[in-house]
């Protein structure tokens, strides 16, 4: 059964793509895919996340792809099956209105830069704690995301 994704206990899914558009430059810096497409569809290779949620005592699966989707059953493979045809069906509606569908994820190319904005006194301790360890602000900053 679908529901509403404002709900749902899965939130910030990788990258943001909700917030910038899918697709777009702004997404996570992507652009156009690294390489030819792959013979499998372009569903089956969207990134799908399945967790467990105790209030909706179900599997919730998402798409990062298309984060408005959503789908909650009593089995991990029933919402897995269940989001993989709603996917399916957005994609025919989106190609019937000759819209673009999304790139997946693992086809867009990242430069492996972003920036980030920072108070000034956070960006002070972060440069004296990186001197003291040697080290880059770059490489501190690196080493705690990891």
């Amino acid at each position: 059964m679908a529901e509403d994704p404002s709900e749902s206990p899965v939130s910030g899914v990788d990258a943001g793509a909700g917030e910038a558009g899918v697709g777009s430059k702004a997404a996570g810096r992507a652009h156009a895919p690294r390489h030819p497409m792959p013979t499998r569809p372009v569903e089956d290779r969207y990134v799908y996340r399945i967790l467990w949620s105790e209030s909706r005592k179900g599997f919730v699966c998402t798409v990062a792809e298309l984060p408005d989707l959503i789908e909650v059953s009593e089995s991990s493979a029933e919402a897995l099956m269940g989001l993989h045809m709603q996917v399916a069906e957005r994609l025919a509606a989106m190609r019937a209105k000759g819209e673009d569908v999304p790139v997946p994820y693992e086809d867009r190319q990242y430069s492996g830069r972003f920036m980030v904005r920072i108070p000034p006194e956070m960006h002070r301790r972060l440069a004296i704690e990186a001197a003291e360890q040697g080290v880059s602000i770059n490489r501190l900053v690196q080493s705690r995301l990891m």
